[in-house]
This record gives structure tokens, sequence and C-alpha cells, in this order.
């Protein structure tokens, strides 16, 4: 992991040990939120093979292997797709195609595809043929990822780093900011509800101002330490994808 790509940060050093620790806890979390876990065996020749939400794509059953942007990520397509197969058919992007998994937010039937360093404009028209949804791309320019700086919470609500985002083409989303220097709390992985009415986010550890303000608003906020994946330029949704999630 500490020859992962780098687009917008410089390369620190990542504690390996801790980020196993970190890893381990990351996946109880999933384990305790009433989720089955199925964990894909580690490869040293792919350093990035940790952030598989940027390989596969779950789109209101349509399962999708993304083409990734960087090409040191191609490689990890093959055990990818293994694992898909077991659930369902997969749907292939052509590889002339560039676009991560986390460039990508669904909400009310609209896939928001972030325009970045590693997803392109033919993503676009390939995924609303491919399902169905009304796509709507968003130009960015400072976070490696659409859900770098903004995920979203439920149906109505967005979490979004102040300035990380143009949030016009957001206009009919209630728009909730991070505290400042809570930057990284901006990338929320939303949980599947038990029962309707559920409200269940697994969140970055530490960012206390900005927890507290979105359990004030009534989520159940667990919080999981990703402190070693940051140094790679990863998130809290970056580390898993969730299959069969209906909200």
């Amino acid at each position: 992991m500490g020859d992962c790509e780098l687009t917008w940060q410089q390369r620190a050093t990542i504690d390996i040990d801790l980020a196993r620790q970190q890893h381990r806890a990351y996946a109880q979390a999933l384990r305790d939120a009433g989720l089955q876990v199925v964990r894909l065996p580690a490869d040293p020749a792919f350093p990035d093979c940790n952030f598989v939400e940027d390989i596969a794509m779950d789109v209101g059953g349509v399962l999708i292997l993304t083409s990734p942007g960087a090409d040191s990520r191609r490689g990890e397509r093959p055990a990818v797709l293994e694992a898909l197969r077991t659930v369902g058919d997969v749907i292939q992007m052509p590889d002339d195609m560039r676009l991560d998994g986390g460039d990508v937010i669904h909400v009310r039937n609209t896939l928001f595809v972030g325009l970045s360093k590693r997803s392109g404009r033919a993503a676009m028209d390939w995924l609303e043929h491919t399902t169905g949804c009304r796509v709507v791309g968003v130009e960015l320019d400072r976070v490696l990822h659409l859900k770098t700086g903004m995920t979203a919470l439920d149906e109505d609500t967005l979490l979004c780093a102040p300035g990380a985002v143009d949030t016009t083409v957001f206009s009919d989303f209630d728009v909730l900011e991070t505290e400042v220097g809570d930057e990284h709390a901006a990338n929320a992985l939303r949980l599947p509800p038990r029962e309707p009415g559920d409200r269940r986010l697994l969140m970055s550890g530490g960012f206390t101002r900005t927890i507290d303000r979105v359990r004030g608003l009534g989520y159940e906020v667990s919080e999981v330490d990703i402190s070693q994946f940051a140094l790679a330029e990863a998130s809290m949704t970056c580390m898993s994808v969730l299959l069969g999630a209906r909200w």
C-alpha cells in the first residue's frame, strides 16, 4: 500500500501493521452492522487493491466491473470479476473508457459522476444506457474522486467538505458541510437499513464536531479509525462494495 497511486497528496510513510489493524476493525464494523463480509485476498502486485469500490459497482442490481482510470489498477479486475460472478451476471465496462467507482454517487435513481483525473464523459453515456439511470456529470478539480468530497447520507441529504465540490448541480438536496478541519469526514458510508426509517452510517473516527452534528440530525453513526488509509488518499467508502443494498 505504500506504493499506491497518489494524485493530490504527498507521499507519507504508512504504518502497515496499524493499517492491517484498522482494516480488520473496518470489516468488523460492517459485520456488527449485520452485513456479510466477503474478503478478497491481498495482492502485493497491486498496492491499491484495498480500494475495491473503484473496481466494482452494484447499481440497483446491475453488477458492473469498471475500467479504472489508473493503468496500474487494471490488473485488479480479474480477481474482483471472479468474486462478483459468485453473486450474479456482471457487465464489464469497455476497456477504452475510464471510470472509478469512487466518482459515482447513486441517489434517487440518478448517478452523479465526478469528472476527475480518473473518470471521463464516455463512461457517463455508457452508464446511462447500461443502468437506465439518469446520469449527471460533476466537474472536479480539487479532490481525487467525487466521494472524496461528498457522499449521500440518505436520499435527501448530502455531506460535503467546504469548497470541495460545486454544489449547484445538487440544488434539489439538503447539503450539509463538514466543519473546517473535518474535511475527511465528508466521506461517510451509508449502511442498509435494518428496518424502515433506519439511518445508519459508518464514518471516519476523530472528526467529533461533524459527527456530533450528523448524530444530532438523527443518524446512527459508528466510527472507525482509518488514518493510515487516508495517507493513501482513501476514504471510508473506498474499501468495500455494498451488494444488494436497497434503500
